[in-house]
């Protein structure tokens, strides 16, 4: 069939690309699922485990039969990154955004932006990679409905949204984070659990905390305070991510740091594009130490050197947990372990990155508790 021969075969790939283990068997897992007649099939995989990688050989063996393919993502960042690293592995490619300098539309692979393709014809394709699938938009709703005829691959390390198996048929979990921590792959968390915000009056809005009144609940001077001094007692002079609660909560943290001493950065989605470019450099060199955000950093950012975090900001995603966890959890030369200075009680909320993970796709149907009521 068409969809089994989808992409080149696992010789072809042991041969060109040594991939790991876990990715050679997810790919036939992919190919098996495209072989019994599946289109819109999942994969799931932690941060930092290659779903970039994977994507590529997916790509180049769709390219190899002669298909045009899309790669679609949801963020500026990810579609520089996703360009740049397609551009390291050979892989020809235009850009769909705006208006991208990089527009070829003559090229068989087109790297997309969601939100131009909205507004825009969408271009033919055969084949179809949706990373960070698990943010539904109307367009993509709209694309499985439509298109259910082209196969599709959709990638993310937390495929946790409500309702998201209406639109995709099945799930392959490449591998764990545990299990990518035994093999060398991941750095394994070291939590502490410092004291954190009164949560008590704090109200919750469609599953997540409101976030005007966590605003309040967090940004108070003694709690900054605490991050600030905790870092110092046990942060260890590390390379530093901080996901804070809104951009007043982050740039009170920096302006903390700064305070103590500690080179620190606020950046955000109103940051001019230079001067966030500026300040993750100064973070990569290591002329600052700490770099903190509410949510920019959340999907896509690849800094393997930071090997500490603070969680300032409490959520009950699982979801935005485990990507916010993720980021610290690369490994690097010397680095053995992540440090994860958890403000917020998300580990004891939500449990640890290394727990068991839900690994089928939500199918947004009320649960039935074991009395038989609907939950």
């Amino acid at each position: 069939m068409m969809q089994a021969a989808m992409f080149s075969d696992r010789e072809t790939h042991v041969a060109r690309h040594e991939l790991r283990p876990y990715q050679l068997d997810a790919l036939d897992d992919l190919r098996r699922c495209f072989g019994r007649g599946l289109k819109r099939v999942g994969l799931m995989l932690p941060t930092g485990a290659g779903k970039t990688t994977g994507a590529c050989e997916m790509i180049r063996g769709a390219v190899e039969k002669g298909k045009r393919v899309l790669f679609i993502c949801d963020r500026g960042e990810l579609i520089d990154q996703t360009s740049r690293r397609m551009d390291a592995e050979g892989i020809a490619h235009g850009v769909i955004q705006a208006q991208h300098e990089r527009c070829r539309p003559w090229e068989p692979v087109q790297v997309c932006s969601i939100h131009t393709l909205a507004r825009r014809r969408w271009p033919d394709a055969d084949f179809i990679v949706v990373d960070e699938f698990h943010t539904v938009y109307r367009a993509m709703t709209v694309m499985c409905e439509r298109w259910n005829a082209v196969p599709m691959v959709g990638l993310s390390a937390t495929p946790f949204t409500k309702g998201l198996g209406k639109h995709w048929q099945h799930l392959v979990v490449g591998s764990t984070t545990q299990e990518l921590i035994d093999d060398g792959y991941l750095v394994p968390p070291v939590v502490y659990g410092p004291p954190g915000p009164d949560l008590s009056n704090v109200a919750t809005v469609a599953g997540e905390y409101h976030q005007g009144q966590l605003g309040e609940a967090t940004d108070q001077p003694k709690l900054v305070a605490d991050i600030v001094s905790t870092w110092l007692s046990r942060g260890e002079d590390r390379q530093t991510i901080c996901f804070a609660t809104n951009i007043a909560h982050s740039k009170h943290i920096v302006s903390e740091f700064v305070r103590a001493g500690i080179p620190a950065a606020h950046v955000d989605a109103h940051t001019e594009s230079e001067e966030r470019a500026e300040s993750l450099a100064a973070f990569a060199r290591g002329d600052v130490r700490i770099v903190s955000c509410v949510d920019v950093l959340t999907k896509g950012y690849d800094q393997p050197q930071a090997s500490c975090l603070i969680l300032a900001r409490p959520t009950k995603s699982l979801t935005v947990y485990v990507q916010q966890v993720g980021r610290v959890l690369r490994p690097a030369p010397g680095k053995t372990d992540a440090i994860v200075l958890d403000h917020a009680g998300n580990t004891a909320r939500l449990g640890f990155v290394t727990d068991p993970l839900p690994s089928r796709l939500d199918d947004g149907k009320r649960k039935e508790s074991k009395s038989g009521e609907k939950k």
